[in-house]
């Protein structure tokens, strides 16, 4: 009986969670295979309740590293989903280290961002060089190219995701 309850509670906490969420897409990040971390993984989506989830701790050997930064810039995340609020926009702080800390500090290094278009909501994804909205758009619709490399040594580069809805665009 005790089982049975368990699977039954496991089971309605999985199907709740799923149900809360209008959409979540999961980015990827590739650094060059040298030694230690050369992964990282992070999700962005919108729904009905704020989920965020802490980044893992930076590995001690990584050739590249990628996290998202909550609004306030106090968090270090690896999962952000925002409340849907009814505003026409979302965006989302990556923070990608592309050349990590186990080669020269000065050698550019590659590492390559891959996304699934089709977990997006509704709308136009677009990819911004630097945290700030006017920065420069380095890729205009996340709909139509799906990855990016991004060369650099050991530092810190920003990027910041925007989604602008299209109410009239069905997914």
């Amino acid at each position: 009986m005790k089982k049975q309850l368990f699977l039954i509670l496991t089971i309605s906490i999985f199907f709740t969670n799923i149900a809360s969420a209008k959409w979540i897409a999961t980015i990827h990040a590739q650094g060059e295979h040298l030694k230690g971390q050369s992964k990282s993984v992070i999700s962005i989506g919108v729904a009905d309740k704020i989920k965020q989830v802490s980044a893992p701790p930076t590995a001690p050997l990584y050739s590249c590293e990628m996290v998202l930064y909550d609004s306030n810039w106090t968090k270090k995340l690896a999962k952000d989903i925002h409340q849907e609020n009814g505003e026409n926009t979302n965006s989302w702080i990556i923070a990608i280290n592309p050349g990590g800390n186990v080669a020269s500090p000065f050698a550019s290094k590659k590492s390559t961002i891959k996304w699934n278009p089709s977990q997006f909501g509704d709308g136009t994804f677009k990819l911004i060089s630097g945290w700030k909205p006017d920065g420069e758009c380095v890729i205009p619709d996340m709909r139509l190219i799906t990855q990016m490399d991004i060369w650099g040594g050991n530092e810190t580069l920003f990027f910041l995701i925007i989604q602008e809805k299209d109410f009239g665009t069905i997914n």
